[in-house]
């Protein structure tokens, strides 16, 4: 398990004989964290930057870590796939 100590009376006496108040991180926490170190400020959806799709890659897919797809390469375009409401290489619109 994991913690941090967000309170701790400071004296020259034993911190132990006050205490200290502790939060603890559950899985939802370090999950977050994990994304927010590989893949900052990125949405879950993902982002166009221009013609390159990017998202982040989920821990399935061997750990969160920032991907980049150039979709014009692919012929394609940057956009929302309906199907999932992630960012994607779609068809361009017509």
């Amino acid at each position: 398990m994991f913690g941090v100590g967000s309170w701790v009376f400071q004296s020259s006496r034993l911190v132990c004989d006050f205490g200290t108040a502790y939060a603890t991180l559950n899985p939802v926490a370090l999950d977050f964290i994990a994304y927010q170190t590989a893949c900052p400020l990125l949405p879950r959806s993902g982002v166009c930057d221009g013609a390159v799709a990017v998202r982040c890659a989920t821990p399935d897919e061997g750990g969160y870590r920032e991907l980049r797809t150039d979709c014009a390469q692919l012929v394609l375009a940057c956009g929302v796939d309906p199907g999932t409401s992630t960012v994607g290489c779609v068809d361009p619109a017509p």
